[in-house]
């Protein structure tokens, strides 16, 4: 009995294994029927999406007459300034009320004086000495006089070189000198009086006053600074590739000092000259502007820093783009055909506003000044009131 216990068991136990490996067959011919049938699924075909045409804005290249400008900084200068001395010595007796810094003051005008009574003394003692000289001389004048007749009266012959003793002529010749000499002396000891009074050059601004009533001066003491009061000049910096540019002798100049004298107001400068000297740190070209009348409103102020517009030549036969349409490597988009297309220009001039273009576009080309992002040669455009659309 207990064997066919065991008999009946191991039959049971058989009849699982065999149900759970039908299970897992029929699971796997399931599994691969479901593939095989998801594979056979047909796709539904992708349409390509249409490219969306960026809208852009165009201006269409234009040539225009156009004033080339150079802007720079400028630095204000005197053109005439001198350290006024006096050419005599002596003590200041007097110091005209109008020199102190900052006035002004007219050519010729009396500045300051030093005493003057050893001036006069010593011109009243030439003139006695020349008195004297012309008495010598008109004595001798008479003396030669005198011994021409008597020589005459005689009929003597004698040798040339006596005849000049006989006659006096060296004793004369030596009267004539000390008078011319004494002469001189007189017009010397005028002119040392003169000097006792200081007068202006020309006119100027007082710039320093060095010097009061009392003191002591001579001949190489300074009295006071000066710089003139007509002209000032400006020193403006400028790269050398823009001195083609510069009308020398004749290009006018606009000056602004909007910090002092507000964003509307300007003086008229003019180019001088360029000096030879680059300047040292920029190694910029240094231009020298003449500005006349500084003193007039909105006034100049030595060594005040100023901007310049330097005017270049006027041009007449360029494209003219503003600067903001031209891009890296000097590329400019334009509009052609429902595509942006990338042009190399070649650049006449430019400052920060406009770029003159020399090569590169021609009248009509839409240029394209909208801003763009991921810029390629043949991007489709729509031109803003442009009915058609590139797809």
């Amino acid at each position: 009995m207990t064997e066919d216990k065991q008999l009946s068991g191991g039959a049971h136990t058989t009849a699982v294994i065999i149900q759970i490996g039908l299970f897992i067959g029929i699971l796997t011919v399931g599994v691969f029927i479901a593939q095989a049938l998801f594979n056979k699924t047909p796709e539904a075909p992708r349409k390509p999406r249409p490219r969306q045409a960026r809208l852009v804005q165009v201006e269409p290249a234009a040539v225009k007459p156009y004033q080339i400008e150079l802007r720079s900084l400028g630095t204000v200068m005197p053109a005439k300034s001198s350290v006024l001395q006096m050419e005599v010595a002596g003590r200041i007796q007097m110091v005209a009320k109008d020199v102190f810094p900052g006035n002004a003051i007219k050519k010729d005008q009396v500045l300051l004086s030093i005493d003057d009574r050893q001036y006069k003394n010593a011109l009243q003692q030439r003139l006695a000495e020349l008195a004297a000289a012309r008495k010598e001389y008109k004595l001798e004048s008479g003396n030669s006089a005198v011994a021409q007749r008597e020589f005459e009266l005689t009929g003597v012959e004698i040798k040339p070189e006596e005849r000049d003793l006989v006659l006096r002529l060296p004793q004369l010749e030596a009267a004539k000198a000390a008078m011319e000499a004494a002469q001189l002396r007189v017009d010397q000891a005028r002119i040392d009086l003169e000097r006792c009074q200081l007068k202006a050059p020309y006119d100027a601004i007082v710039t320093e006053k060095l010097t009061d009533v009392g003191e002591m001066v001579s001949s190489n003491t300074s009295l006071m600074k000066v710089v003139g009061s007509h002209v000032f000049w400006i020193e403006a910096l400028i790269s050398e590739a823009d001195m083609k540019w510069l009308n020398q002798g004749d290009g006018q100049v606009q000056i602004m000092h909007p910090s002092v004298w507000g964003a509307d107001k300007s003086r008229d400068g003019k180019v001088l000259r360029v000096l030879p000297q680059l300047e040292e740190n920029g190694r910029m070209a240094r231009v020298l502007v003449a500005v006349n009348e500084p003193l007039d409103k909105p006034s100049l102020f030595i060594d005040s820093v100023v901007d310049m517009n330097i005017h270049g030549p006027k041009i007449e036969k360029y494209i003219v783009v503003p600067s903001a349409y031209v891009h890296e490597d000097n590329h400019v988009w334009i509009a052609q055909d429902g595509k942006l297309r990338i042009k190399h220009i070649k650049i006449l001039w430019r400052n920060q506003q406009d770029v003159v273009v020399a090569e590169g576009l021609k009248v009509g080309d839409l240029i394209i000044t909208s801003p763009l992002s991921a810029v390629t040669d043949g991007l489709d455009i729509q031109v803003e009131g442009s009915d058609s659309t590139n797809e």
